[in-house]
């Protein structure tokens, strides 16, 4: 992954909603504004991650009165957010697999 640090920094913000340091809504907020001003590009597959809870954050709605037929809920915004924050962590474990397994005269 050429910029762990994308990545890195999702994975915080993530981690500190699903280990109950930020509300869902908060969560919410937050990662809608970073991933919108983003321009680092981003692998296929951490952009697949990426975007999947974008769009999960971008659908929850926390008054259930209010709630849509396809809008989501914080139980669900949480269930989206916990398998990100394990792809997330999976994917940059592969990353330091493979740059640990290149020789420093490999291209």
């Amino acid at each position: 992954m050429e910029n762990q640090s994308t990545a890195e920094k999702y994975l915080r913000l993530i981690r500190a909603y699903t280990d109950g340091h930020k509300t869902a809504s908060e969560f919410m907020r937050e990662y809608l504004s970073e991933f919108k001003e983003e321009n680092i590009d981003k692998s296929d597959a951490e952009f697949e991650i990426l975007n999947n809870l974008f769009f999960a954050a971008e659908v929850y709605c926390d008054d259930p009165e209010l709630r849509g037929k396809h809008d989501i809920g914080e139980r669900q915004l949480f269930k989206e957010a916990a398998y990100a924050r394990k792809e997330l962590k999976e994917l940059l474990q592969e990353c330091e697999g493979t740059d640990s397994k290149e020789s420093p005269g490999q291209p």
